[in-house]
């Protein structure tokens, strides 16, 4: 019976399911939270006076907001793929399904080492982190091959 994992991710929500075969009764292995992801793009931003220049060109803040809310996302995924290779060499599952927002989901491809990543046998580009874990399973019962 193969152990399989299913990570379900948006930029502020994670979990990671573990199921013997039957993803209806899967269970919960693992929660993560990226508070940083609540954020405002512009409470992200600590050049406050870059924004507020008066006048001008206001290009190199927006690229500043944008590069420190997708620096955020990429440490999330980060911490997430970093997970997920633990549980690898822990041997606790010999197949991965990941599921997450579409930017989240290949932020979260890209943070994988090649031994995680060819364990990855599913890729499902949805967001379904405010599902409840038994509506979860339901969708997952009909999205996993």
């Amino acid at each position: 019976m193969q152990r399989h994992w299913v990570l379900v991710a948006d930029s502020i929500h994670a979990r990671i399911l573990a199921s013997n075969g039957n993803i209806l009764k899967a269970r919960q292995v693992e929660t993560f939270e990226n508070p940083k992801g609540r954020l405002k793009v512009s409470d992200m931003v600590t050049d406050k006076a870059s924004r507020n220049n008066g006048g001008g060109s206001t290009s190199h803040a927006g690229t500043q907001e944008v590069d420190a809310h997708e620096a955020v996302l990429q440490e999330f995924a980060r911490t997430l793929a970093k997970a997920l290779t633990a549980g690898r060499v822990a041997n606790s599952f010999d197949k991965l399904t990941l599921v997450a927002a579409p930017h989240v989901l290949g932020l979260i491809k890209g943070s994988l080492d090649a031994p995680t990543a060819k364990l990855v046998t599913q890729t499902i580009p949805k967001e379904l982190t405010r599902e409840t874990t038994p509506e979860l399973l339901a969708h997952l019962e009909k999205l996993l091959d």
